[in-house]
């Protein structure tokens, strides 16, 4: 129970600890449930961190030892744990392929929210790759329950943030705009303080598509204060790296760097080249609005270097 409190509370580190001396108990008692269990609080703790590789192996550990008991319910939710970690690694195929044996799964032991969270997975990575209409036919496919907001808050958090995703793609920015309102509610019952940060983040890309500048920052820099409390060193880089932008435009330069440099530091922290890749994209575009040429094309270079470097990972 410790480690699960300590991860529903985002102290990823502590919860870490917490599982593993679990899994060193469990093996001790010979007792294969609870360390299948812990090997997912693992995995999500992982994923949390943005390790995917490292989710990856815990949950495909913990998925052989529910497949041996025969629990099929819990296998299913571990069958879409790990095609989440695929979709974190660049393995979109996979991803998808391992998603959809989950939800087969989840269809015939009846866990509709383990089909729902998978549908909405495929769903994001169809998004990802601009193919916003595919996207939105998978999410129509969720059959959400009347009330769903006040049932389960924390899960209608993750269902509103990726309507809001795949609509804002789609240009219909009024229908976006209403699922972040909603998304930000239910994370507000939820008090699930780092969805509410996602929330916002992909709200403030749905104002900067309506020329909304200063509302975007203001969800901006939200999101960047409960990320530095809430979140981890990956979360914080991107949310950080969003906001270079956006400072920009609206004559911010000083703070687009300041917040490029952190966002280069806590990359560092994380040791993921996607990462830094990502930050130093954007310490380019503030060094280049303040006129330091020769920096900015260091770190557009450095950028692209880090780029092939995550390429070479997922490959």
């Amino acid at each position: 129970l410790t480690g699960v409190a300590q991860y529903r509370a985002a102290h990823y580190l502590p919860a870490l600890e917490a599982f593993r001396r679990t899994i060193v108990l469990a093996k001790q008692l010979g007792d294969r449930n609870l360390e299948a269990h812990s090997l997912r609080g693992v995995g999500n703790v992982e994923f949390g961190l943005g390790h995917g590789q490292l989710a990856y192996e815990a949950s495909s550990a913990a998925a052989a030892i529910f497949e041996s008991l025969g629990d099929l319910e819990e296998l299913s939710g571990e069958l879409a744990n790990m095609g989440a970690n695929l979709g974190m690694m660049g393995q979109y195929q996979k991803s998808v392929e391992t998603h959809g044996r989950a939800i087969q799964l989840g269809l015939k032991t009846k866990q509709m929210d383990t089909v729902a969270g998978s549908l909405m997975s495929i769903a994001m990575i169809y998004a990802d790759q601009g193919d916003y209409d595919v996207a939105l036919s998978y999410m129509e496919k969720i059959v959400v329950p009347p009330n769903f907001d006040e049932i389960d808050p924390r899960e209608a958090t993750y269902l509103h943030i990726i309507y809001s995703v795949v609509l804002g793609k789609l240009k219909r920015y009024d229908e976006a705009l209403d699922h972040s309102a909603r998304a930000l509610a239910s994370a507000a019952k939820a008090d699930a303080k780092p969805r509410e940060a996602w929330a916002r983040m992909e709200r403030a890309k749905i104002r900067l598509a309506l020329g909304q500048k200063q509302a975007a920052l203001d969800d901006e820099i939200r999101a960047r204060d409960i990320t530095r409390e809430f979140g981890n060193a990956m979360t914080l880089c991107y949310t950080l790296a969003q906001m270079v932008p956006t400072q920009i435009e609206l004559g911010e330069k000083r703070e687009a760097l300041a917040s490029a440099e952190e966002a280069v530091t806590r990359a560092r922290e994380t040791g993921q080249p996607e990462a830094m890749s990502v930050a130093l994209e954007a310490l380019g575009l503030a060094q280049r609005a303040l006129g330091q040429k020769q920096a900015a094309e260091v770190a557009f270079r450095s950028s692209i270097q880090e780029r092939e470097s995550w390429r070479e990972v997922v490959a």
